[in-house]
Order: C-alpha cells, then sequence, then structure tokens
C-alpha cells in the first residue's frame, strides 16, 4: 500500500492545484523509482521548477506491506506517529525539508518499522495542533498524542472521527482556520 499526506502552503486555488500537481507527480514517479526518498527527491524537483517564490509542500510518504507487516516511510516537511496497543507514542519525524524549497535537496527514507498487531499509524496535517479557540489557545501536538493514545483502541474511522470531534470542541464556537487532514491505518 502506498499512502502520501500533503499540505500545500497557502490558501485556495494555487496550493490546491499544487497538492494535485505533487499527487500526480508522485503517482507517475512510482514507475520510474523504486525508493521512497527517490521519488521525493524527483517530486521536489519538479515543484521547484514551478514558478511561484514562496510555495512549498508538506508530504509524508508511506509504503506499507500488508504481509510482511512493515512500514517504510520518508517525511518531507511533514511528521507522523506510530502509537503502539500499550499506548506509546513514536513520532516519525519530518526529518526532510518540504518541498519546492531546494532544488539540490536529496531526500532520505526513515528507518523500516515492523508493525506489531494492533499498532496505529496516524497521519494529520497541521491544521489539528494549530486549531484556535476563541482565546487563541493552540490544541497542540501534546493534546493531539493524547487524544489519539485515549482512543488507540478503537477502529481506524472511530479515531479519526474522535481526533476531528475533539478539536471541534476546542475550537467551538469557532472555526478551523487551517485545513485539517488526517490518515490513520490500523495495523
Amino acid at each position: 500500500w502506498a499512502i502520501v499526506v500533503g499540505d500545500a502552503s497557502g490558501h485556495g486555488a494555487g496550493p490546491a492545484l499544487l497538492s494535485t500537481s505533487v499527487c500526480s507527480r508522485l503517482r507517475t514517479l512510482k514507475d520510474y523509482h523504486d525508493t521512497l526518498d527517490s521519488m521525493l527527491t524527483a517530486a521536489n524537483r519538479g515543484v521547484c521548477e514551478i514558478p511561484v517564490r514562496g510555495r512549498f509542500v508538506t508530504v509524508f510518504l508511506a509504503a506499507i506491506d500488508p504481509k510482511a507487516r512493515t512500514l517504510n516511510w520518508s517525511a518531507a516537511g511533514q511528521m507522523a506517529v506510530l502509537i503502539d496497543t500499550d499506548g506509546t507514542v513514536r513520532e516519525l519525524p519530518a526529518s526532510n525539508l518540504p518541498l519546492g524549497i531546494s532544488p539540490d535537496a536529496e531526500f532520505q527514507t526513515g528507518p523500516t518499522i515492523a508493525l506489531a498487531p494492533g499498532a496505529t499509524l496516524v497521519i494529520q496535517t497541521d491544521g489539528f495542533a494549530e486549531a484556535q479557540n476563541g482565546d487563541l489557545r493552540s490544541f497542540g501536538t501534546g493534546r493531539v498524542s493524547d487524544e489519539l493514545v485515549r482512543v488507540r483502541h478503537m477502529s481506524a474511522d472511530e479515531i479519526a472521527d474522535a481526533l476531528i470531534d475533539a478539536v471541534r470542541a476546542h475550537c467551538d464556537p469557532a472555526a478551523l482556520q487551517d485545513d485539517a487532514t488526517v490518515v490513520v491505518i490500523k495495523a
């Protein structure tokens, strides 16, 4: 399985088109590159060719082998977390630059991870942690992790819904100011 979550800087049609372009490039690149890091390196060069200053895209790219129960991943400015059944949270850090920052950037793949039965991979954009309430207090990465640990026993759909509900309750009555995308995968 291949999973990609990205978030383009800015709001509106331009960033939406940039995100679509990156997804399209990654779909094409998978036929010509056999590693995640080489796919991101090639995609980055393509993004850097777009003549729009100040635009970049964060990307978390993962490959899961369900039979071998392994996760390979590369993070370009976009992090994820892996939650074990005992509640241990393992950050998969955004160790590479976002796409579009430097045409010469070389991307690295994180270490291969064995997925224990019941482990939960969560990839979310910054809209969750940065969601603010009426007092301008952010939900925060700590609360995101706490919420994910609290609901880790639920199904993937229920975990995503619980996180969305918790952030909406935090913001009430204010609306989210940034997009908030989450992908939850249970091993």
